[in-house]
């Protein structure tokens, strides 16, 4: 009887073997003929109330301390259990958003966790979504230059379950105007456009023993 009973334990644990995956590097840009890269990138004005969905970029402007324009940026298709998607649940090693810059500029720029649905085609500036917290930072820089910033938080709370509504881009604050703008989604050249980078760890898979040969060296692990 402990046999049989040693030999069930087997081939019930036998069902919970994990497969550990290693890291693994996806990259989304819009345009990079990936089936997942396509992005979604606005601003919108707040004196105006209007919005731009298709402009080449993102501004992002304050103007006396006070936020006169605010850039949102998602990668909606990220997330997902098909080949060229982070699934659910990974471990999120690293996520790294590259912007490039539209001007000089000598100030950061902040992202905020959108906590909202939007669409690039109907967000305005009487009606934006608003965040739930910090998502990192983007350094200041030359005109043309790339402005990496570190989402990596913002990448696992989408991975475990978070609704990706993306990020929201805000100038850091000036005494006078600052301008922060960013190459969109629709920029000319696909080289200039919003790069996320995202090396992630899949989460184990489970698998099966289906042959008595492999039942057998399990029970002889554990006898």
């Amino acid at each position: 009887m402990k046999s049989c009973g040693i030999l069930f334990a087997v081939l019930s644990l036998s069902t919970l073997t994990a497969t550990q995956v290693s890291a693994e590097t996806l990259m989304f840009r819009q345009g990079d003929s990936g089936t997942y890269s396509g992005t979604q990138g606005a601003y919108v004005t707040l004196m105006t109330h209007t919005g731009n969905g298709s402009s080449t970029v993102i501004r992002v402007t304050t103007t006396l301390d006070f936020p006169s324009s605010l850039g949102f940026l998602r990668f909606p298709y990220i997330i997902g259990n098909a080949a060229g998607q982070i699934p659910p649940g990974s471990t999120i090693e690293s996520a790294y958003l590259n912007l490039t810059r539209f001007n000089n500029s000598g100030q950061i720029a902040n992202l905020g966790l959108v906590n909202e649905v939007w669409e690039e085609g109907t967000i305005t500036g009487a009606s934006y979504p608003g965040v739930s917290g910090g998502a990192g930072s983007v350094p200041a820089g030359a005109g043309g230059s790339h402005a990496i910033a570190d989402i990596t938080s913002a990448v696992q709370a989408w991975a475990s379950g978070t609704p990706n509504w993306g990020v929201r881009i805000m100038a850091g604050f000036s005494q006078s105007t600052s301008d922060q703008s960013f190459y969109s989604d629709d920029a000319t050249v696909l080289s200039t456009r919003p790069l996320l980078t995202v090396t992630f760890s899949a989460p184990p898979t489970a698998t099966s023993h289906s042959t008595w040969g492999e039942v057998k060296a399990l029970y002889h692990d554990v006898r």
